[in-house]
C-alpha cells in the first residue's frame, strides 16, 4: 500500500535537478516562514489561547525542515506531500477560525489542488481534491454547529 501512494507521487520529474532545486527551494520557504510566524506569535502576542496554533506551525516547520533534509538525501516524495498538506491544514485551521465557508480563506482550497497538482503530478489530482473535500467539510461542519462566527 505503502509504495502503491509512493508510486501515485513519483514523477519522471524527480531526478531533474530544477525540479529538485525548486521542491528544495519551497521547503526552505516554508520551513523558515513558519519558525519566523510562530517566533513572531510567541512575542507579540502573550495568550494561552496561542498555544495550538504555535505548536502547529512549529511540527509543520519540522516537517518542512525533515522532507527539506530527505531532499539533500535524493527522497523527493515527502516534500512533495508536506506542503500541500501543510497548505491544507492552515487553510482548514484559518477558516474555522474566522467566518467558515463565508471567509475569504476558502479559495485557498483550491490552491492546494494546483500546487499539489504541480508538485506531485496528475496522478495525486485525486488524492488532493479528496482530502481538500475533507477539509471543506470540516468547515461546513464548523459552520453548521456553531464552532466558528459564520454568519
Amino acid at each position: 500500500m505503502f509504495n502503491y501512494l509512493k508510486n501515485i507521487i513519483s514523477s519522471e520529474y524527480d531526478q531533474d535537478p530544477g525540479f529538485i532545486r525548486l521542491v528544495r527551494i519551497v521547503l526552505t520557504i516554508s520551513t523558515l516562514g513558519m519558525v519566523v510566524i510562530s517566533i513572531a506569535l510567541v512575542f507579540t502576542l502573550n495568550s494561552a489561547a496561542l498555544s495550538t496554533p504555535i505548536g502547529i506551525l512549529i511540527v509543520i516547520a519540522f516537517l518542512s525542515a525533515f522532507s527539506l533534509f530527505l531532499s539533500y538525501r535524493n527522497i523527493q516524495w515527502p516534500g512533495k506531500v508536506v506542503l500541500p498538506l501543510t497548505l491544507l491544514a492552515a487553510i482548514t485551521f484559518i477558516a474555522i477560525g474566522s467566518l467558515g465557508l463565508h471567509d475569504s480563506s476558502v479559495l485557498g482550497f483550491t490552491v492546494v489542488i494546483i500546487i499539489a497538482s504541480l508538485l506531485a503530478g496528475q496522478r495525486a489530482i485525486p488524492f488532493a481534491a479528496f482530502f481538500t473535500l475533507l477539509a471543506v467539510w470540516a468547515v461546513a461542519y464548523a459552520d453548521m454547529t456553531g464552532i466558528n462566527k459564520s454568519l
